[in-house]
């Protein structure tokens, strides 16, 4: 257990870190999930995680966040297919800075053991069960602008982490979040 949690503590920055590295096949559009910085006249987001037991099964994991709107694509986006929806996208403007205002906007990107669930365009999401394995699992979400690049504040990645053991009465092991919400838990 001790060697677990030391190999915890060692991984904590560099695996969310790689994560938003990941290499995204990609033809000719932005699709690689590059940064993003905030931009100047945006609010600087923050992000925390939340989970909680589901009563039927899985877990319900919880967004909180600051300064940011999780939203789906606006219809512009919407393509034949993937790379038309993308061009779309590019050729609005809305892959500069998503920003209404002072409010940035976009969805997140779920991960579960360093494997990409899905898109979230609202605050909650259903983890089930057969995502999770026994022992030590990984939940991380990042907050990514339409285009699919991950927005950055002070050159860090926006992201939160939580370690979880479903076996455990203490589910939450360890916690990371790189600009966290205040007083979220």
């Amino acid at each position: 257990m001790i060697r677990a949690c030391q190999a915890i503590r060692r991984n904590l920055l560099i695996t969310p870190l790689l994560l938003l590295a990941l290499p995204v096949a990609a033809q000719d559009m932005d699709h690689s999930h590059t940064p993003i910085a905030v931009p100047d006249t945006a609010l600087p987001p923050a992000l925390s995680l939340k989970i909680v037991k589901d009563a039927i099964s899985g877990y319900n994991l919880t967004l909180l966040s600051d300064s940011f709107t999780l939203i789906p694509p606006p219809d512009y986006a919407q393509g034949k297919n993937d790379e038309s929806a993308m061009k779309n996208m590019m050729a609005s403007g809305a892959c500069t800075d998503d920003a209404q205002g002072s409010q940035l906007t976009g969805h997140a990107h779920l991960y579960v053991n360093s494997v990409k669930i899905q898109r979230l365009y609202a605050s909650v999401a259903h983890i089930p069960d057969s995502a999770l394995q026994p022992g030590i699992n990984q939940i991380s979400v990042s907050i990514n602008n339409h285009c699919h690049r991950y927005w950055t504040y002070q050159d860090k990645p926006i992201i939160a982490t939580l370690f979880i053991t479903p076996a455990d009465t203490q589910l939450i092991k360890h916690r990371f979040e790189s600009f966290p919400v205040s007083s979220p838990h």
